[in-house]
């Protein structure tokens, strides 16, 4: 038989607790630092070297809960500019917003032909009881994974977490403690993890568009998530869509928002705060709270007020996923409210459900 090299991966330190965080000896809380130069990621894995072939760089030292749209935009160039050069890609960061940077990387790297895996840990390497070494080699097993043809398995970006291979933009953290600390929302899982790597056919489904790698990459820093509770003041929400470029309401619901109805003159009604931020300029996107279901027009009168106000209903998207891509096609220039709203409703990284639109 022909000798086959092995697969060659970036792997991406982007912060957060994955591999050597530190405790700090004065408040005894846990902190990140960077690794050094010294760093060697096949010693520390030394697993991973017996099935590719690993260049390792730190882009960000941070808690994952000080990355900001900044670091998506510039981990998705950089990872334009060299994962071409690479059978895969593979991001470790802090779970806190990880997936928040999973969506993000669907959006601006769907282009990139090349498995995109994120993963990270729960307790860092070295801690009793740690989970890093298991999810980090798992997240290089999926990137290396081949098909019959020598080609990547999972052409995509994806989380691997415990047991679970989940779409990027499906992802959501769901536990603070849990190894199993991700769901997948609203979309069967990728695959499976056991022994063996077990992918299910939506694995091998293709975009229909593809994003081209020569278009700049941005994220609108602006964009702004509120969640609905009961008693909310349409104050509140004038204040924060003043101060943003785009606005996501995390709904009750199928997307039901308090309204004026028949019989109910509502003076906590939202309809028209949303009806000032977009006459403004602010697109308003309306999404549940719940952790699974859609934001659907219609099915209930408060829900077809918000859309009747002129806001985007984003269907099964992620509260994550939504926030993202707006702040993608902001950054791209989409601002027109016709073509904003064809656009969030289009799905463009698996993040939609086709017969959910």
């Amino acid at each position: 038989m022909p000798h086959r090299e092995l697969p060659r991966l970036l792997v991406i330190g982007f912060g957060g607790t994955w591999c050597m965080q530190q405790r700090d000896e004065r408040s005894s809380t846990q902190v990140s630092r960077p690794l050094g130069s010294d760093f060697d990621f096949g010693a520390e894995f030394p697993q991973v070297p017996r099935f590719c072939e690993v260049e390792f760089e730190e882009l960000a030292a941070l808690d994952s809960s000080n990355l900001t749209p900044r670091h998506w935009t510039r981990l998705a160039a950089h990872v334009r500019e060299r994962g071409p050069r690479f059978d895969g890609v593979v991001i470790l960061q802090g779970t806190d917003t990880l997936a928040y940077t999973a969506a993000a990387m669907a959006f601006a790297l769907r282009g990139l032909g090349r498995p995109v895996v994120l993963s990270g840990a729960q307790v860092a390497k070295g801690a009793l009881g740690s989970d890093a070494g298991n999810n980090v080699v798992n997240a290089c097993r999926v990137a290396a994974l081949r098909d019959d043809r020598g080609g990547p398995a999972l052409a995509r970006v994806a989380v691997v977490f415990g047991t679970r291979i989940i779409e990027g933009a499906r992802s959501r953290k769901v536990s603070e403690n849990d190894f199993e600390a991700f769901a997948s929302i609203n979309a069967p899982l990728l695959g499976t993890i056991r022994r063996e790597i077990e992918l299910s056919p939506l694995a091998t489904q293709k975009l229909k568009a593809r994003l081209s790698m020569d278009e700049p990459i941005a994220f609108d820093e602006d964009v702004a998530l509120l969640q609905l509770y009961p008693g909310m003041r349409p104050a509140i929400l004038d204040e924060v869509a003043s101060r943003a470029s785009g606005l996501v309401l995390a709904a009750f619901g199928a997307g039901n928002v308090p309204s004026s109805t028949e019989g109910f003159d509502n003076p906590l009604s939202l309809e028209p705060a949303i009806r000032r931020a977009v006459e403004r300029g602010v697109p308003v996107v309306v999404t549940t709270q719940c952790p699974h279901g859609l934001a659907e027009p219609g099915l209930y009168e408060t829900g077809t007020r918000a859309r009747a106000a002129g806001a985007i209903v984003a269907n099964d998207m992620t509260t994550e996923a939504a926030l993202v891509k707006l702040s993608w096609l902001l950054g791209r220039g989409t601002r027109a409210l016709p073509a904003l709203e064809r656009a969030m409703r289009t799905p463009l990284a698996f993040e939609i459900t086709p017969r959910a639109r």
